[in-house]
């Protein structure tokens, strides 16, 4: 099941500007989350489905959040998590791919990890323990930095399982990307 987050798809909202931008950041999450849970109700609903059996399946900004929504949700059994990260400041500041250099970059080392910290996966990844979670990221990726990887690996308790692949984010290279999927899908047939 996937759904589009707030902000995106049918539910597309104007760009915001300055501050506001870490707001609806902050909004979008925290959004997410809740429908994630709403999506988990709907699939106990399905007769069709073990939902004793549900994994969460996220990658980039939805690992990112992905993370959240399994700590917050005891009914995944596993999450796998596909090139994302914690330090969510660290992420936007002076990160030109996201536009967050310059005046924005400065505002973000500011006041980001205040407005940032409750979406931040880094103080939730351990609530995951003791079901099972997979991280996979990028060595080079420009995204989300290897360094802001590490620290969500290093919170995050056992069972874990982590991948680094010689890549810069997720969907650059198809190899990797069929690489990425093959060890995910492997490594939840391995689960019991």
């Amino acid at each position: 099941l996937a759904f589009d987050q707030m902000g995106r798809g049918e539910r597309k909202a104007e760009d915001p500007e300055g501050l506001d931008v870490l707001k609806q950041l902050r909004r979008r999450c925290a959004q997410t989350v809740i429908d994630t849970r709403r999506a988990v109700d709907y699939l106990q609903t399905r007769q069709d489905l073990d939902s004793n059996r549900l994994a969460l399946v996220g990658a980039s900004l939805g690992g990112i959040v992905g993370v959240d929504a399994v700590a917050m949700e005891p009914r995944f059994r596993a999450a796998w998590i596909i090139y994302a990260g914690g330090n969510i400041p660290l992420i936007l500041r002076e990160n030109a791919l996201f536009g967050t250099s310059g005046f924005y970059g400065r505002v973000v080392a500011r006041v980001g990890g205040f407005l940032l910290k409750p979406i931040d996966p880094l103080y939730h990844v351990a609530q995951i323990s003791p079901r099972p979670i997979l991280l996979q990221n990028g060595k080079h990726d420009r995204l989300i930095p290897p360094e802001c990887a590490q620290q969500l690996h290093d919170r995050a308790k056992e069972p874990k399982t982590v991948k680094w692949y010689d890549s810069d984010h997720i969907g650059d290279d198809a190899d990797v990307v069929r690489q990425v999927l093959t060890d995910g899908i492997v490594w939840l047939q391995s689960l019991k």
